[in-house]
This record gives structure tokens, C-alpha cells and sequence, in this order.
């Protein structure tokens, strides 16, 4: 057995004593003994890749809590040696109000701003974790604890008031062993009565496995904080920032925190969402309206922006019943998950609603709120308007909501297909198109259709590697059904003929007859437009803050090229796993749900042939438009959040939600080795010259590539785009010997100005500079390349960083463990 007081100094020395008591001896051996007791065996373990620990009790000694736990590797083998710990321990205190219940810490520290920083702030209480208890390791794999703090005799450090010891309520122990080289990070809890019988008030509302559909695995704190059941026995009602005011009880901050940009109150400039850490050292900025135009779809808003319906609750906290609504519910049932919608509060609403005052205290603090129909409202009167059998219930205004959307597109009954190819020369085709609403045809009249009578057929062709070229709204193979001269309305109501010529596309076969390969039908723009009611409204009539938009039935159809039959067997080859995608985004809506919620739409646009337009007086980025890069690099946007030349795709501060390393959260794993297995062309980086004058033109002179796999690691792993590297892996520069410009979208607060975008001059880092040297010298990577076939081909990666290998892509981003 092994007795520890926490405190690493005294540890050191006693080990020290230990091993020079060892050494001594005066060379005799002694009688032997009599026999001891049986050890505990040889099955003990000092290491573990993955680390089980489990409270069996806990119970007072001599005035002091006293908790006993086990650990275990991932065998099963009892664990020794943990030497740090943490704990937390609250009351859950009944809430007659709302008939809930929140949880109370007993331990409480006091904060310590600057004064001369904030000279306006006062001091307050938090609860927080105790470190500084004995720790006795039983050497065979169970532990004791005891606690430091005389919790039967809690004060406040700020009032003195007594934190009054319930034992008749629900208590909560949360113990967080903190990882060292020899194990990882662990987190558990245990729910008892001190006073004794059955725990038969619980609060489990959330599961960690749930919150790790998106964030892989939730890791706050340095990292040693990674179990919701946790983190609540601190982050209690009554905990809130000083600085900022902003409140730090879970509910209210993780509703927060996800409703991010979407929050109602940065509807006016100069408001955020900030938490300022380390009392008061730094501020963390989550959402801000700076003034300052973002490349996304919230103007001059910027930061978290949450990837899927805000209103679908379920996906973190849901019950029984949630899942018989939803058979496809990703989140995890809990037994309080229903508590979202049988017990409302005014701290749960404002929390997303922070626009909405409910009491004459909201109002002062924020002036500009709107009053809630009820004021003031209170939380034992929400039931009353939106509790179970009213339409407004909380229930149909979130989650029924949310599906009702999802499915509005498909409940209208509106298909688009195309059901046939009719050559009418070598190289051109009649495509037939069939508009049908539940069966029968219709006309493109009708005011509900996404963008009105703006639907467009898109056609593509792949001859086994992937699809040859790029669509624009006006290019050979783009098709506005009601507009385009090329279509006409056919002998039936719902027929449209559009005639496709081929030989208008270079890139399309070199415009020579398709005699092989498969030609992709598909269309975009075909959503209709819901208001919040997920009632059907006229698209152009609303603006985009009035509606909700939802993709129509689209059917992706294949044709074999030789023959012109319809062939159902083709495989898009995708390069990550789509269902993987709704893990975290739930359905997959891009470009105003203008596209559809299928990935063949988004390789016909989005494949390595792809170039961005950009205006006469605009440089190019650099970047791609290739499927591979461009989602790598929105979901990598925040590695770069602070670089003053950053290639960003969507906003300056986009977050992502797991570790940008973990390929598995994407991709399954023969989809991570290398070389890659698809979509392995070499990609378009810079654009042509004939696209700055002319986004239908899809000649590609000009036209700047860079070999796949350096496509694909440059995208997580260089600021800027790897089209503006030349082949000697330097930044290009212009004929007169400039350095590139970039446009500028990073967080440095450039942003765009009158319709055009600040330029910085492209610089890469010491460190960039050596990895792109690494990329071509020892792994044949690519640059400034000026075809395709140039750029392909002479790649060596996988000699080291294939699945296995010394440096495979599997152990440099802890994969597969």
C-alpha cells in the first residue's frame, strides 16, 4: 500500500527515502520467515492506453469523505501508480419552480481579478475541484481518497455564509484522474444519499456519448475534463463570469456556445459572446458582430457556427419518446433527456431566445430586449403556454419543427429526373426531364419552388477517375430549365428537352464522341421555401431572415455513355464517408439548400477540375475548389484563425468541433491511406486567366495544379493556399517580381470593405517553408505545375506515411487506437 498526501515535492522525497532503505544491508542473509500472505498476483498493470476507473463508495471517516475507486487498462488488469487526482462534489437541490432540480458544489473558491485591470469588478464565488486530499494506492488496482476540505462545514469564501451539508439529497463525487505518460485522462462519477437507501432523484440529462458525435471526444480544461456528468458539479446556476457577466451554468452556457453566430442579440454591431478565462487574463471570443463583412451567410457576424438545425434539441439530450419521433436520432437516451421539454425555464429560453426579456432584471441588463408576451414571466407559468398538447409546446417548436423542415421538401412531392438521353449526333444529346408532384407532372409555375423558375439541370461526365469538368451558372453543361435556349417544354405537362452538345467543352473528352464512361444527370436550385411553421411560402416573396429552405426529391442519374441506358450500378467513389457527415451536421444542406442533401451534387461542382472565378481586379487564392481541399480547409479554418494571410474559406473564425487530426470522424480507414484510393487526380489551384473575366468560360490556359496527396495535407497544413507555392517551393511572384497578394479574411480585422477584399502580401512560416521542402524533396510532392499529367504521378508519400508505416498517417494522427 502506498499512502499520498498530494503534494508532488513531499512524494519525490519519500520515494527517494523508499529507495535508499532499500540498499541497506550488512550482507547476511536472515532465517527465513514464516509465510505471508497471497499477493495480489502478477496481473497488475503500471500503463494503459485506455484507463477505466469506477467509485464504488463513498462514506465519511472521521469527518472526512472518503472515496474508494478502481482502475482498470483497457484489458481489464488492474492499474497502479495513478498519482493525480481531482474531485467535485454537489448536492442536487430541488427546484419548485420548475418541479426540476440543479446541482449545488460544495467546494467554492473565490476569483482573483486585477483590480487595476477591473476596477469596476468585484471578486465573487465559483465552485471548483479539490486537489490537495490523501491518496492511498492499494497496489492492486483500488484507491481510497480523502478529502482535504471539512465539507460538513463548507463556508463561501466570498460571504462566509455556510454551504449547508444535505445528507437526505442526491450527492454527486466527480473524480477526473489526470493523464501522465502512463495513462490517459479519466473522468467518472457517482451518484449516492449520504443519509442512506436508494438514489431515487437523478439529473442525467446529457451523455458525454452524445456530445462526441460531433466533438469526437469532449476535452475541456487543459484536457482532463471529458464527462458532462462532471463538468455540472461546477458549473452550477449560480456560477457566472465577473468580467463578462455572462452566466457559466452548463445549460445556459453550452446552449450558448452552440447557438453562436445564430444568437438574436449580434444582431447589433459591437455585441459578442465572450468568457474571459484565468480570472480575467484572457477573453475568449465565440461570436461577435465587429462590423466587419465575413465570407459567410451572416454578414458582418462571425464565429461559432453550429452544423445542423438549432431547433433539433434531440441530438444532445433525448428520451423514449424523442426516439420514437425520430428512429434516426443520433443522440443518446438518458433518463432526464425529455427534461428539454417537460421542464422549461426562463434560464433554458433566454439562453438561445437572449433577445427575449422575461422579467423587469433582463430588461435592465439588456435595454434593447424584447418583453416576452407573458411579462414578466416566471418559470412556474411556461408550462402553461408551451407545455404537451399546445401547439406552441416546446416540443413542436423545436424538434418537430426542425424534422418538419427536413422533410418539407419531400412531403411536397416534387421530383426532378431526368428519364432519358437521345443522341441526335456524335457529340450532342436531347436530355429529357420529367417534373413530376406526387406522381403527376407538373409546370415550373409554381410559386413555392426554390428560387423560382430557376431550377437547373447539371450534366457531368466521368470516364472512371471522376468527373471531367466544372458547372457554372451559364456553362455548356448548366441548363436553367425555364430559361435556357436550349431547353423546350415537351408533348406532356412536366416534360422538358434540353439539348446538350458536348463539343462546346474541351475538357469533356477533348470534345470528341463519349464511347465510354458514364454520364451524371442531376439538378440544383430545386428546394422549396418554409416559413418557421414549415408552412410553404413564395421564395422570392420572403428574404433569407423569413425563410427556411428545403431540398425537393432530386433523383442523381447515371447513363452509360456508349449505350445511353440508365446505369443504376454506378459507385461514386467519395473519398470520406457521408453518414459519417450527419453525425454532426444531421442532413447535409449546402448553398442555401439550393443543392441537395446527396454527394453526388457536390462532386459535380466540387472535383479537382474546379476553378473559382474571381473579378478582373481580384488575385487568386491559391486554394481549391476540389472536394478534398476545400472541406478540409473549412473545417481547419481555426489552425489559421490568427494568421495575417490566412487562405479562409468560409469566415475568419470558424470552429470545428473535434481535434482537426482524427480523420476516423470523417473518413473510414482505407480512406486515410495513402497513396489515396480516390479522387487522386492532381487539382486545379490557381485559376486559368480566362476566369477573371469569365466564370462560363471553362477553358483552362493558365491554369495552375498541384499534385493530390499535397493537395490534401497542405489543406490542414499551410496558411495559404498551395497554388500561390511555385514549383522551388517559394511563394510566386508576379512578372515584375511582387509578391502574390491575397485577399484577407483572417481574424485581424481587415475584412472586406465597399465590395472589394483587403489584400495582404502571401508569407509563409519557417516551419511552412520546411514542410513544403520535406513534400517535394523527399515525398515528390508538386507545385506550380502547369497541367495535370505535370502534376501527377511522381508522389512518394506512402513510403513513409501509409497505414503502418514508420510515419503513417495512422500514428501521426493517433488513429485506430
Amino acid at each position: 500500500m502506498m499512502i499520498m498526501k498530494l503534494n508532488k515535492s513531499k512524494l519525490f522525497a519519500s520515494l527517494v527515502t523508499a529507495m535508499a532503505l532499500v540498499g541497506c544491508s550488512d550482507g547476511k542473509d536472515g532465517k527465513p520467515g514464516e509465510d505471508g500472505t497471497p499477493g495480489t498476483g502478477d496481473d497488475t498493470v503500471i500503463s494503459a492506453s485506455v484507463l477505466t476507473v469506477a467509485v464504488s463508495e463513498a462514506a465519511f471517516v472521521d469527518s472526512k469523505l472518503s472515496v474508494t475507486f478502481n482502475a482498470e487498462d483497457q484489458l481489464g488488469n488492474p492499474l497502479v501508480g495513478i498519482l493525480d487526482v481531482r474531485t467535485t462534489v454537489a448536492k442536487l437541490v430541488p427546484d419548485a419552480q420548475t418541479s426540476g432540480a440543479d446541482w449545488s458544489s460544495y467546494l467554492r473558491k473565490a476569483t482573483d481579478i486585477s483590480q487595476d485591470q477591473y476596477p469596476d469588478v468585484a471578486n465573487v464565488s465559483l465552485p471548483t475541484s479539490e486537489k490537495g486530499g490523501t491518496l492511498v494506492d492499494n497496489l492492486d488496482g483500488s484507491y481510497q481518497y480523502t478529502f482535504e476540505a471539512d465539507l460538513l462545514n463548507s463556508v463561501d469564501p466570498i460571504s462566509g455564509a455556510p454551504i449547508v451539508w444535505d445528507e437526505s439529497l442526491t450527492h454527486r463525487l466527480g473524480l477526473e484522474i489526470r493523464k501522465s505518460s502512463n495513462y490517459p485522462v479519466a473522468n467518472t462519477s457517482f451518484d449516492w444519499v449520504p443519509a442512506g437507501g436508494e438514489v431515487s432523484h437523478f439529473r442525467q440529462i446529457v451523455a458525454v456519448e452524445s456530445c462526441n458525435n460531433c466533438h469526437t471526444e469532449l476535452a475541456f480544461h487543459g484536457g482532463n475534463r471529458v464527462d458532462t456528468d462532471n463538468c455540472v458539479t461546477c458549473h452550477n446556476p449560480d456560477a457566472f463570469d465577473p468580467i463578462s457577466g455572462e452566466s457559466l451554468d452548463f445549460k445556459i452556457m453550452v446552449h450558448k456556445l452552440h447557438q453562436g453566430i445564430d444568437l438574436p442579440t449580434l444582431a447589433h454591431e459591437g455585441n459578442k459572446y465572450s468568457l474571459f478565462l484565468r480570472d480575467g487574463q484572457k477573453e475568449k471570443v465565440f461570436a461577435e458582430n465587429d462590423g466587419i463583412w465575413v465570407l459567410n451567410n451572416k454578414g458582418t457576424i462571425d464565429g461559432i457556427n453550429y452544423p445542423q438545425d438549432i431547433r433539433n434539441c434531440t441530438s444532445c439530450h433525448a428520451d423514449e419518446a424523442d426516439l420514437a419521433l425520430n428512429p434516426n436520432l443520433s443522440g443518446t437516451i438518458t433518463p432526464e433527456g425529455g427534461n428539454w421539454k417537460s421542464i422549461p425555464s426562463v434560464a433554458t429560453c433566454s439562453s438561445c431566445h437572449d433577445n427575449i426579456a422575461f422579467n423587469d432584471a433582463m430588461m435592465a441588463a439588456k435595454p434593447n430586449s424584447i418583453e416576452h408576451i407573458m411579462f414578466p414571466a416566471a418559470d412556474d407559468t411556461c408550462l402553461s403556454c408551451h407545455g404537451d398538447g399546445f401547439g406552441n409546446s416546446v416540443e413542436n417548436m423545436h424538434t418537430v419543427a426542425a424534422l418538419g423542415k427536413k422533410s418539407a421538401g419531400i412531403d411536397y412531392g416534387v421530383k426532378f429526373e431526368v428519364t432519358q438521353l437521345v443522341a441526335t449526333s456524335s457529340t450532342a444529346y436531347d436530355v429529357h426531364v420529367l417534373v413530376t408532384q406526387d406522381g403527376k407532372g407538373i409546370a415550373l409555375t409554381d410559386p413555392y419552388l426554390q428560387f423560382k423558375n430557376s431550377v437547373r439541370l447539371l450534366l457531368n461526365w466521368d470516364n472512371g477517375v471522376g468527373f471531367e469538368t466544372h458547372v457554372a451558372k451559364n456553362t455548356p453543361n448548366s441548363f436553367e430549365l425555364d430559361k435556357n435556349p436550349n431547353c423546350r417544354n415537351g408533348a406532356s405537362v412536366g416534360d422538358i428537352i434540353c439539348h446538350w452538345d458536348t463539343a462546346l467543352d474541351i475538357n469533356i473528352n477533348n470534345a470528341e464522341p463519349l464511347i465510354s464512361g458514364d454520364i451524371l444527370t442531376t439538378f440544383i436550385s430545386s428546394g422549396v421555401c418554409v416559413n418557421s411553421s414549415n408552412e410553404r411560402v413564395s421564395c422570392e416573396e420572403n428574404n433569407a431572415q423569413e425563410k427556411i429552405s428545403a431540398p425537393s426529391t432530386v433523383m442523381n442519374n447515371f447513363f452509360d455513355a456508349a449505350t445511353l441506358s440508365y446505369n443504376p450500378d454506378f459507385e461514386l467513389k467519395l473519398a470520406a464517408n457521408f453518414d459519417k457527415c450527419d453525425s454532426c451536421h444531421e442532413q447535409v444542406i449546402q448553398h442555401d439548400s439550393r443543392r441537395s442533401d446527396d454527394p453526388t451534387q457536390c462532386k459535380a461542382c466540387h472535383n479537382a477540375n474546379r476553378f473559382t472565378r474571381s473579378p478582373a481586379d481580384s488575385p487568386r487564392d491559391g486554394g481549391s475548389s476540389d472536394l478534398k481541399f476545400e472541406v478540409h480547409k473549412i473545417h481547419s479554418n481555426h489552425r489559421f484563425v490568427d494568421a495575417e494571410n490566412a487562405f479562409v474559406m468560409v469566415g475568419r473564425n470558424e470552429f470545428y468541433s473535434a481535434p482537426i487530426s482524427d480523420c476516423a470522424q470523417c473518413h473510414d480507414d482505407a480512406q486515410i491511406d495513402l497513396p489515396l484510393a480516390q479522387n487522386s487526380r492532381a487539382s486545379i489551384t490557381r485559376a486559368p486567366t480566362t476566369s477573371l473575366s469569365d466564370g462560363n468560360n471553362l477553358v483552362r490556359d493558365g491554369a495552375v495544379y498541384t499534385s493530390p496527396i499535397a493537395i490534401v495535407c497542405t489543406s490542414c497544413h499551410l496558411s495559404v493556399g498551395p497554388g500561390l507555392i511555385g514549383s522551388d517551393g517559394n511563394i510566386v511572384t508576379d512578372a515584375d517580381g511582387s509578391t502574390l497578394l491575397t485577399r484577407d479574411l483572417s481574424s485581424n480585422g481587415l475584412g472586406y470593405d465597399n465590395g472589394e477584399f483587403p489584400q495582404v502580401a502571401v508569407s509563409i512560416t519557417a516551419e511552412e517553408k520546411s514542410m513544403i521542402n520535406h513534400m517535394i524533396i523527399n515525398g515528390g510532392a508538386v507545385f506550380g505545375a502547369s497541367s495535370q499529367e505535370a502534376a501527377s504521378g511522381s508522389e512518394s508519400c506512402a513510403v513513409c506515411h501509409s497505414i503502418g508505416s514508420i510515419s503513417g498517417v495512422d500514428k501521426v494522427h493517433g488513429q485506430f487506437n
